[in-house]
């Protein structure tokens, strides 16, 4: 979150996954941690504050991994093994708060806040109705997710019925204090009356109000946010953003008060992404052919890939036509016999670790290694 350390999953060790961190500038030795008993593991999620990391394992389970101690602890399960690596674990803008989506006995999956606090989950949307994609606003006082309320045939993976299934999502908000306002309450239509000023005064006015936002900028930048939450009634402050009802896939946060929301758009490549500014209450096409996005850890710059090409923008621009092109040529030195050896191992422990009997039909699944490995170079 601080743009200096990377972390990722490897078995470069050969004896299974690690949580890997290391400078960004790759010119150090990665740091490896063990996960415990988690045999893999997903969505490597920092902390805001860079002190933890939650991730998915094979369970699947949400796990959080102190980096200081390396102390590991689950905060939840999820609903069934479809959900390793895509439960949308995302951290509160103050690393009080964990959310993420989770499947129930219905099939259809749901947003759920974890508390770092006392480790007590709170579901926070409807029973009926699929959610997913939570994203905090980084003005800690608001949440956004994708609901579906058609989402009926879709939740039956396993049979011919999802086929046809063709759910359509809405986006929400919600205020996560019971005294804030909603971002909808109606404007006053009344126009304002300006008296006529000279030049000087206008000029004078301007480089006030450009004085003035210098300043909010800057107060925005240094104060650290808060993020208090209040579950009881938290379903009548829900509210739909004006938007029509699409096929969405994804939503990113941008800066504060700013949504990016993935659409998918039939027989086109790439994701349509709007931009939603919630003051406003608008949406503006933000780019097309998006195939990839992220956001910076402080929401100032956006990470795109349209089609092939790589972009960073300000998250604050109307879209990234302005942003600097990312040249990425990557190399690679490959050793045959190594990745082989890492291809045979992988095999092993697959299926070690998932065999359906856990006793191997009897099997001596050491012996079995010792048996077939010395074939791997030929």
């Amino acid at each position: 979150p601080k743009g200096d350390q990377i972390a990722w999953f490897s078995d470069a060790g050969g004896k299974g996954y690690q949580l890997m961190i290391a400078n960004q500038d790759g010119l150090s030795k990665p740091r490896s941690m063990s996960i415990g008993d988690s045999k893999m593991a997903w969505e490597p999620t920092w902390s805001p504050d860079g002190n933890t990391i939650a991730f998915v394992d094979d369970q699947p389970r949400i796990r959080i991994i102190d980096i200081a101690s390396g102390n590991i602890k689950t905060a939840d399960v999820g609903g069934n093994n479809l959900e390793r690596g895509n439960m949308n674990i995302t951290w509160s803008p103050d690393s009080k708060w964990l959310a993420y989506s989770k499947t129930a006995d219905n099939n259809f999956r749901g947003i759920h806040i974890w508390s770092t606090k006392d480790g007590v989950i709170h579901k926070i949307t409807n029973d009926f109705a699929d959610a997913v994609a939570p994203s905090w606003d980084r003005d800690g006082k608001h949440l956004y997710f994708l609901a579906s309320t058609d989402y009926a045939l879709g939740s039956g993976w396993a049979n011919t019925s999802s086929m046809t299934a063709n759910p359509e999502y809405a986006v929400y908000v919600v205020n996560l204090k019971k005294d804030d306002p909603s971002p909808f309450i109606p404007k006053s239509d009344e126009e304002s009356v300006e008296e006529e000023k000279s030049d000087d005064q206008t000029e004078s006015k301007s480089k006030k109000k450009k004085k003035a936002d210098s300043k909010k900028e800057a107060d925005e930048e240094t104060k650290s946010v808060s993020v208090t939450i209040d579950f009881a009634n938290i379903d009548r402050r829900t509210m739909p953003l004006s938007l029509p009802v699409r096929n969405y896939s994804f939503i990113v946060s941008g800066a504060s008060g700013s949504v990016f929301i993935g659409e998918r758009i039939p027989n086109a490549r790439g994701y349509k992404v709007h931009k939603y500014d919630l003051e406003k209450r608008e949406a503006k096409e933000f780019a097309s052919g998006v195939n990839q996005m992220s956001v910076s850890a402080d929401g100032k710059q956006v990470l795109v890939q349209i089609n092939d090409a790589w972009t960073v923008a300000a998250s604050s621009d109307a879209n990234p036509d302005g942003g600097k092109a990312v040249q990425v040529n990557l190399r690679m030195q490959l050793d045959r016999s190594k990745e082989w050896q890492q291809m045979f191992d992988e095999a092993w422990r697959y299926e070690r670790d998932y065999f359906y009997d856990p006793a191997m039909h009897g099997r001596d699944w050491d012996a079995v290694y010792e048996k077939y490995a010395p074939l791997v170079p030929f």
